[in-house]
């Protein structure tokens, strides 16, 4: 019995030894504090300001979208409905950039290039995110309905 519990100790401290040696910390990323350029270029996806469409704000850009969508002739003649998903940034200075279609509308790529153009013509008319007080760069996602009536 003793002879088995010293077996047990043994192995239980050996066992914690090699995984003491397995486990290494990871050492940081090389950072260089003067790299400014990077970090005043950085895109952020969250930050304690969200930007803010300014005609309105969140009311204002669904009331945009809608005034100004085109729905394609193309796709209402074959009843193409659905969400498409834009994502773009909306830079320091409330302009947006990088626009990309993350899902469309199956069968229905007009739908995409329709939603596309018109958050392009929201470009300008933002209120910049910002984190600790200062304007950054933030990457957006937005949903553009479309439905027929």
């Amino acid at each position: 019995m003793v002879r088995l519990l010293l077996i047990s100790l043994g192995f239980m401290i050996s066992a914690n030894c090699f995984s003491q040696r397995l486990v290494e910390p990871l050492s940081p990323p090389p950072h260089d504090p003067n790299d400014t350029v990077n970090r005043e270029n950085k895109i952020l996806t969250f930050v304690e300001q969200m930007p803010e469409f300014l005609e309105g704000g969140e009311q204002g850009l669904k009331d945009f979208l809608s005034m100004n969508i085109r729905y394609p002739e193309n796709a209402k003649e074959i009843g193409a409905e659905g969400t498409v998903f834009i994502q773009y940034n909306v830079l320091k200075d409330g302009s947006l950039n990088d626009f990309k279609l993350l899902r469309g509308v199956k069968g229905a790529p007009d739908l995409d290039k329709e939603a596309i153009r018109v958050v392009k013509l929201t470009s300008g008319k933002w209120k910049p995110g910002k984190q600790n007080g200062k304007p950054v760069n933030v990457r957006m996602n937005l949903p553009v309905k479309f439905k027929l009536q």
